[in-house]
């Protein structure tokens, strides 16, 4: 069952309550086979609305890198735990899609929930979940704590879900294929977390879908 984009009764700026999920989603894959070769690095900068929080929206440095190596994305996660993303190749679909993501190319996808709002990702889980436990496309979940190591793990290492005391505004994942136009979007659970003021925390759930299509923006 599909949910709406966010399941979400705003009764003040920025202060949310949700609905209980029928379904918490499936884990995302294990890493990608060792021989696999990613296109590009696709990075997403996920903000909101000021006029209106429960709208989404892409920065507008939000965009693509070409895969060199390694050190390539992890370049891309340091300035994006730095919040000085810059010089990517502009998302010309970004106005239209968010949260959804769109991918054209086997690549490396970079979530970055914007720090300038009271939110990051829920914690001790992995807060990105597919709806449908058959797809295999989307793998090699990973968070990236603000503080301390990006749980960069060498193939053939288990993943590490975050603990409950690592905050994280970033994860990212691998998208190991391109499938044929008009192939249908995939969806997602994405579940983060807003902080208020009175030291209050409020789970939301975000509903993105993955349109993953042949490259047809």
């Amino acid at each position: 069952m599909k949910h709406p984009k966010a399941t979400a009764i705003a009764t003040s700026p920025m202060s949310f309550t949700i609905t209980e999920p029928d379904n918490m989603g499936y884990e995302l894959g294990p890493d990608p086979d060792p021989d696999w070769v990613p296109d590009e690095i696709v990075y997403y900068k996920l903000t909101l609305n000021t006029q209106n929080p429960l709208q989404f929206g892409f920065a507008a440095n939000s965009g693509t890198r070409p895969w060199t190596n390694q050190a390539s994305l992890d370049s891309l996660l340091d300035d994006a735990r730095a919040d000085r993303v810059s010089g990517l190749k502009k998302l010309n679909w970004q106005k239209e899609s968010a949260p959804d993501i769109r991918v054209v190319n086997k690549c490396y996808v970079i979530l970055h929930l914007d720090p300038n709002w009271n939110w990051h990702l829920l914690p001790g889980m992995f807060a990105l979940r597919v709806g449908d436990e058959t797809v295999e496309t989307y793998c090699g979940l990973r968070h990236c704590p603000d503080v301390g190591g990006a749980f960069l793990k060498p193939v053939g290492v288990p993943r590490v879900a975050p603990r409950a005391a690592d905050i994280c505004h970033i994860l990212y994942f691998a998208v190991t294929d391109v499938r044929p136009a008009g192939t249908a979007a995939d969806s997602c659970n994405l579940f983060v977390q807003f902080a208020m003021a009175d030291n209050h925390f409020i789970p939301v759930l975000v509903d993105p879908d993955i349109k993953n299509d042949g490259g047809n923006p």
